[in-house]
């Protein structure tokens, strides 16, 4: 409650580690976060609990839910990778190592969800195609 200054949701089994990054789902039923603590997390907004964790071999630096809810992308340091996984079972859909040539500061979903663009430290921007599951783009400083 923004008026009083109390938080009307405390989320359980929250991150051991600095938070990277968080968004709602188009619906604002769900909350996936990113953490330093090399986890995607997602927890329901009504009732707080946590739906489930995807453990990362590196810290997390980014996160994007799509825009129909159906997948997260997320973006770690170990290995510049992109991982998508399903948000229903939180399975691991791609795993794209060594995307990029240095850490991804950010990864997003289109409007149409068929690509993941990304952003890293190596000064590049690159698509990803989720139908061709390949590169489809990449723009170099």
């Amino acid at each position: 409650d923004v008026e009083e200054c109390f938080p009307i949701r405390v989320l359980e089994e929250a991150h051991i580690a600095p938070i990277s990054e968080c968004n709602l789902t188009p619906d604002d039923r769900r909350v996936v976060t990113s953490s330093y603590d090399k986890t995607v997390k997602a927890w329901d907004m009504e009732t707080g609990k946590m739906l489930w964790t995807v453990e990362h071999e590196g810290i997390v630096t980014s996160c994007n839910i799509s825009c129909d809810a159906r997948y997260v992308v997320s973006g770690s340091d170990k290995g510049n990778t992109i991982y998508i996984f399903d948000t229903m079972s939180a399975t691991v859909v791609a795993h794209i190592p060594d995307h990029h040539k240095s850490t991804i500061t950010r990864c997003c979903f289109d409007p149409d969800n068929q690509r993941v663009t990304s952003v890293s430290y190596d000064k590049s921007i690159k698509l990803w195609d989720m139908i061709t599951r390949s590169t489809s783009v990449t723009i170099n400083e």
